[in-house]
């Protein structure tokens, strides 16, 4: 069998001789992580390794609120999640500028795929969670800061008020 990196002619461990990636040492092992796009400093690559850690690695902060759950991050690698999303990434940007570009779920109990993930601004990613409180309003759902902006009351007193079981939305109907 030989090195993936440098063909150098190897004996595998015990039990490593079917695993396809095999390495005659640690650098040459280290040398293939590194090589395999180049853009592990990159700010798109945070976002791929937070996706990934938050549902695979147990001793991350947030694993018990994705992988704990059973989220799972249906892209098999950082290419592969590059395809998926970098265009649809540098339009937002572009648009909302970086620090105002995150990844969505749209179903937040669903897998990080591309069918269920989006680029959001600081402001819908706030809205989208489980923890957001939403009223119906003459059968329109509306989460906290829609009825802030269309009643101009702050969120203490739309939350008190629905707690209270108070009619908070005269204004709106007015």
């Amino acid at each position: 069998m030989k090195c993936k990196i440098c063909n150098k002619e190897i004996i595998p461990k015990k039990g490593h001789s079917k695993h396809p990636y095999v390495y005659c040492s640690k650098s040459c092992h280290a040398k293939d992580r590194m090589t395999t796009h180049g853009e592990s400093n990159s700010k798109f690559y945070c976002r791929w390794t937070g996706i990934y850690r938050r549902c695979n690695d147990k001793n991350m902060i947030g694993y018990k609120n994705y992988g704990g759950r059973g989220i799972k991050c249906k892209w098999k690698n950082y290419v592969e999640f590059k395809k998926d999303m970098y265009p649809l990434f540098l339009k937002h940007c572009k648009q909302h500028g970086y620090k105002n570009t995150s990844i969505d779920r749209i179903d937040n109990d669903g897998n990080y795929c591309k069918e269920n993930c989006k680029w959001a601004t600081r402001k819908e990613q706030s809205e989208n969670t489980r923890k957001t409180l939403r009223i119906k309003v003459d059968g329109v759902e509306m989460t906290i800061n829609d009825i802030v902006e269309k009643t101009g009351f702050k969120k203490t007193t739309i939350y008190m008020r629905h707690y209270r079981g108070q009619d908070l939305f005269k204004k709106l109907r007015a």
